[in-house]
């Protein structure tokens, strides 16, 4: 069996091996009643030009907010570093819509709930679900805003959402810890969440719990708050100190020499020379059907970890049942690990 090397090269030296773009975010308006807003797309980083403001016969604008229940403003003077969906503010309550129906009120409008995990929570890649009333199974994957490191830059926590179309239908919701599909139930969730009990809150919050696993009948219990958009966890965390990357492909195939899904048999990324929050493994030949994942200490970054803008996800690999990534044609491939975010970026 030939030997895999992760090659220590410039970003420079790879030419068209990798292509790097940057981030794209989108901000999109609802209007309550006024005129239209067309979306805008913002690079990362970089502040969004604030739109011209909308009108609605009887009512002056107020602001733009970051939720539905219109109680924090959207800053328009930080850099945006995650989409949003913002709530035009009016100055007047008693509009009545264009079909002549009664007003509506926060009660039968839509809102939009967001929920803050913890370090324990969200490592091996787990995603959030939300779901309702009781209901059975996971319910429906929330939307990731954005990981906030804490330690360093591999321990934090992550900022999920999702938009409720009706609030007027909602009892109770509760919380799943899950794969990144939303397909399995991996092994920690809240108790039902009386829904009433939120009063002007936006958040549910379990950021300083610790863990509870349901297969020991635990289940997490957390606390209501307001969503801060501004939260950005430390931004001077630094990488943990390790050996070399510390990260590994690792799992079963054709590029494993021994044992399965070890360390010891995978294939040690290095940290790119141009960015010391990159890691990476060059030239790695991979066969059709090799299963694999990047493990970086007790983190996992599987198929759902690979960036959307990736050309190769969904046709040199696809995921199977338990969220690994499948190669689905043969070749020598060039892996570039984000540590901040935990996620990653093939080329050929």
């Amino acid at each position: 069996m030939n030997k895999i090397i992760a090659l220590l090269l410039p970003l420079s030296l790879l030419g068209a091996s990798c292509s790097h773009e940057p981030a794209v975010w989108r901000i999109e308006f609802e209007s309550n009643g006024g005129s239209p807003v067309a979306s805008i797309k913002v690079n990362d980083g970089e502040k969004a030009s604030k739109p011209a403001d909308p009108t609605k016969d009887g009512a002056t604008f107020d602001a733009w907010y970051v939720d539905s229940a219109l109680t924090t403003e959207f800053d328009w003077d930080e850099p945006v570093t995650a989409s949003w969906k913002l709530y035009a503010g009016w100055d007047s309550e008693a509009d009545i819509p264009d079909d002549g129906s009664s007003s509506s009120t926060e009660e039968d409008a839509s809102f939009t709930i967001y929920f803050r995990d913890a370090s324990w929570w969200n490592k091996d890649e787990a995603a959030t679900s939300i779901s309702f009333n009781g209901e059975e199974g996971l319910g429906e994957r929330m939307e990731h805003l954005r990981f906030c490191p804490t330690e360093n830059t591999a321990v934090g926590y992550n900022y999920w959402s999702y938009e409720i179309e009706d609030v007027s239908q909602i009892e109770t919701i509760a919380f799943h810890r899950v794969n990144g599909d939303a397909s399995q139930d991996w092994g920690a969730a809240t108790a039902e969440i009386d829904f009433s009990s939120k009063g002007t809150n936006n958040l549910y919050d379990i950021k300083d719990t610790t863990e509870a696993w349901t297969d020991g009948g635990n289940f997490v219990s957390g606390t209501w708050g307001v969503y801060d958009p501004d939260d950005v966890g430390n931004p001077d965390a630094e990488a943990p100190e390790q050996e070399g990357a510390g990260a590994y492909i690792v799992g079963a195939g054709s590029f494993v020499d021994g044992e399965a899904w070890q360390e010891s048999s995978g294939i040690e990324l290095s940290v790119n020379p141009s960015n010391d929050q990159e890691y990476m493994a060059l030239d790695v030949s991979l066969a059709v059907g090799d299963k694999l994942q990047i493990k970086n200490g007790e983190t996992y970054c599987g198929y759902s970890g690979i960036e959307a803008g990736c050309t190769l996800k969904g046709t040199n690999f696809e995921a199977d049942a338990d969220g690994n990534i499948v190669v689905k044609i043969a070749g020598a491939y060039d892996f570039y690990y984000k540590v901040p975010s935990n996620t990653l970026w093939i080329s050929i």
